[in-house]
């Protein structure tokens, strides 16, 4: 019996030194990421924390936060589904069963898959992420041909009604308020 126990510590021993190994290169990987990229860096940490069920929230929520841009969510609906499948792979492959009996050359190729699928997601965050800053960008050029359409419609709309105004009467008006104008500058000048 002490040989088994020795065996199977010795096991759980391995197994925690190799998911210490994926974990310590999974957190090389998130030092590289810049303090303005939102989901990328929730996501990610989130990830490699081993907050797996928040990882996958943050994603379904992100395009439940954008429900007004019909045309985003269905671009980046997808990709969101395959986050979310690179995201329970990399928790498959993380927790995987009985790593430590493996031979060392399969316990490597499964670390370099797990840090293969984290490059992977990290790349279709990016893309989302882009595709984000073009609805947005989309967004505010739209805001701004509404607002300077509505700025040249009233000047419009101010100029006919004043040639409207001046051909009903209002040239009697006009004539009158340039004559007391000019009256008052010649009188000022002279």
């Amino acid at each position: 019996m002490g040989a088994k126990k020795l065996y199977d510590d010795l096991r759980e021993e391995r197994q925690q030194e190799i998911s210490s190994k994926i974990d310590h290169k999974l957190k090389v990987k998130t030092r590289t990421l810049k303090a303005n990229e939102s989901l990328k860096t929730a996501v990610l940490s989130s990830l490699v924390d081993a907050r797996y069920e928040e990882c996958e929230s943050l994603l379904v929520t992100y395009t439940d936060d954008y429900a007004d841009f019909v045309d985003f969510q269905t671009r980046v609906k997808p990709y969101i589904n395959h986050c979310i499948n690179l995201a329970k792979s990399v928790e498959i492959k993380r927790n995987f069963p009985k790593v430590a009996s493996m031979p060392v050359v399969k316990q490597q190729e499964l670390m370099d898959k797990v840090i293969d699928d984290f490059n992977e997601l990290r790349l279709y965050l990016v893309r989302i992420e882009a595709m984000h800053a073009e609805v947005m960008c989309k967004d505010i050029l739209s805001m701004t041909i509404l607002i300077r359409t509505i700025v040249v419609c009233s000047v419009i709309f101010t100029v006919a009604a004043g040639f409207i105004g001046v051909g009903m009467g209002g040239l009697d008006f006009l004539s009158s308020f340039l004559d007391e104008v000019s009256a008052t500058i010649a009188s000022w000048l002279f």
